[in-house]
């Protein structure tokens, strides 16, 4: 019986470790991951702070340079900004971005807010588009 224990284990063990890697392959311009994104009208990480000066939250358009990936799942990613990188989740982890999107430049949709403690901006994307 403990064998059979630690058989089970030992295979869901591998079978979560499978399944928690981001997806594999390039990020060629023109992909989506998560909702389709058109650049038009994206903004600049650098202005973020300006646009939620008054407000917790909005809908925005970003457009920037993806600096680091999650190399677990691939279920956030940092953008760079003047100041330092601008946090980017994936909205209820319904989509993964592979390793290869790091170093290139891309268009994020989705809610940005700012913590009311920190008051650091992050954005929960609904999509992501490769430039």
């Amino acid at each position: 019986m403990k064998k059979i224990t630690l058989f089970l284990l030992a295979v869901l063990f591998t079978a979560t470790n499978l399944m928690a890697q981001p997806p594999k392959g390039p990020a060629k311009k023109g992909t989506n991951f998560g909702e389709k994104v058109q650049a038009a009208d994206a903004i600049s990480p650098d202005i973020l702070a300006d646009l939620l000066k008054d407000k917790e939250s909005a809908e925005v358009k970003v457009l920037g340079k993806v600096v680091d990936v999650c190399k677990m799942r691939g279920c956030f990613l940092y953008m760079k900004t003047a100041t330092g990188k601008l946090y980017i989740k994936t909205k209820d982890d319904a989509f993964f971005v592979p390793l290869a999107l790091n170093g290139k430049t891309i268009v994020v949709q989705g809610i940005a807010s700012k913590d009311k403690d920190s008051k650091e901006i992050s954005i929960d994307a609904a999509g992501i588009l490769v430039m």
